[in-house]
C-alpha cells in the first residue's frame, strides 16, 4: 500500500534509537529514508519551550511515544534467539528461554505495532 505523499516545513532532524527523523509541525515523526527530496530554506528553527525529546519518545520502542502502556510478547526461534538476548533493545524488556530453545521476548510500550514492524 502507498501512503499518500505529504508536503511541508519540518524541523531538523534528531538522531533517536538508531534513526534519523524529522519533526513535523505537529510533533509527528517521519522516517528519513521515506522522503524522496528535500530542499534546505532559509528558516530558523527553535525547539518549542518546554518540548523534552526524552518525555516526548516515553514508552516508545522506536519513535511512537504515549503514555498508555502496553505488554508485547514475541517468541522467537531457537536459530535467532541468540541475537536477539546480545542486544538490549528496550529499557522495559524482559527475556526467558524456554526448554526447547525458544525465546519469549516481553517489552511494555505505547504503541505495539512498532514491536510487531521490528
Amino acid at each position: 500500500m502507498q501512503a499518500e505523499p505529504i508536503s511541508g516545513l519540518f524541523s531538523p532532524l534528531f538522531l533517536v534509537r538508531g534513526g534519523l527523523f524529522p519533526q513535523g509541525e505537529r510533533g509527528e515523526v517521519f522516517r528519513l529514508n521515506r522522503f524522496s527530496r528535500a530542499i534546505s530554506t532559509p528558516f530558523a528553527f527553535e525547539v518549542k519551550k518546554g518540548f523534552n525529546l526524552e518525555k516526548f519518545l516515553e514508552g516508545a520502542f522506536q519513535i511512537i511515544g504515549g503514555a498508555e502502556l502496553k505488554e508485547v510478547i514475541l517468541l522467537f526461534h531457537p536459530s535467532i534467539a541468540l541475537m536477539i538476548e546480545e542486544v538490549r533493545w528496550h529499557p522495559t524488556q524482559t527475556l526467558k528461554r524456554e526448554r526447547d530453545g525458544h525465546l519469549l521476548f516481553t517489552v511494555k510500550v505505547a504503541e505495539p505495532k512498532e514491536v510487531l514492524w521490528w
